[in-house]
């Protein structure tokens, strides 16, 4: 029906990388549905680096490697970016929202992330609700690092999530991989 209206249906699926050597097939077969004249459906395949590790390394995803149109790879965010990147979301959530960053809390949020957009969420979020809980309209360095030492006590006694960690030698980039162009 899209097809018919000239529209494009895409399907796009996350955290591909995790995803069985069976079902990656499937997603192969999908990428046949064509008519005649083109593709009836775009098929993006996003997830971390072992995504293209297996499909380049994985004999049973050799066929669906070679229909992979376009690779891209994601690299952390800088400390300028990761600024933009919470004052975009603190928009997105309500743009009249008075709460602040400082851009001491910023760069240490860069830091401590490495750059990655989950990362700076599960920080941002844990670090904005103690805000509320605390009524401050101006997040700061102080508090960012009051957030982030709770989070690693909590990860180091199993009662919470695990801390952002820094970015070392070895990035989790996301891996975007697109078919049918």
């Amino acid at each position: 029906q899209r097809a018919e209206l000239g529209g494009t249906t895409v399907l796009v699926m996350d955290e591909a990388q995790a995803l069985s050597a069976s079902c990656l097939e499937q997603v192969r077969l999908l990428s046949n549905v064509e008519t005649a004249k083109s593709k009836l459906l775009q098929i993006v395949l996003m997830g971390q680096p072992e995504l293209s590790q297996r499909l380049s390394h994985e004999p049973r995803l050799r066929a669906l490697n070679q229909r992979v149109a376009v690779h891209y790879h994601i690299q952390p965010l800088d400390e300028q970016e990761v600024a933009s990147y919470i004052e975009h979301r603190l928009h997105i959530a309500g743009p009249t929202a008075s709460v602040r960053f400082t851009d001491m809390a910023t760069a240490l949020i860069a830091r401590l992330s490495g750059g990655f957009p989950r990362r700076i969420n599960r920080l941002c979020d844990q670090v904005l609700l103690a805000g509320f809980v605390r009524e401050v309209q101006e997040i700061d360095e102080a508090l960012v690092q009051q957030i982030c030492a709770t989070m690693r006590s909590d990860a180091t006694d199993g009662s919470g999530p695990r801390p952002p960690q820094r970015a070392g030698g070895h990035p989790f980039r996301r891996t975007g991989t697109s078919l049918n162009p």
